[in-house]
């Protein structure tokens, strides 16, 4: 996932509580961190990478399918009887199609 999607999910309120072995962005060299501990010293200024499971369980009901198409992935939302209208998120992998998908999912209201 690069940094511009990371830093909007943050922007968005996606949760950026992180455990040992995250991965996240440094926000001063906009590296990728792969375990944001750094022995006893923890990393504060991070925009969190999150999993593709971390992304799924954030959608929660709303997530339904995730598709591969040419070209990239879909990732869509579940539409029940009530007429909701479909959102789909797309990007080049799986991860970055579900990331759109829960921006989708949390814009205003």
């Amino acid at each position: 996932m690069e940094y511009k999607l990371a830093k909007e999910l943050e922007k968005a309120g996606f949760p950026q509580g992180m455990g040992k072995g995250c991965m996240c962005y440094d926000e001063k060299t906009k590296e990728i961190i792969t375990d944001y501990t750094e022995g006893d010293q923890v990393i504060t200024d991070c925009v969190k990478i999150p999993s593709l499971e971390e992304l799924i369980n954030a959608c929660g009901d709303e997530f339904e399918a995730l598709i591969k198409q040419s070209g990239g992935w879909n990732a869509t939302n579940f539409q029940a009887n009530g007429g909701r209208k479909i959102k789909i998120g797309s990007g080049k992998t799986p991860t970055e199609s579900i990331a759109k998908l829960w921006l989708k999912l949390n814009e205003a209201k």
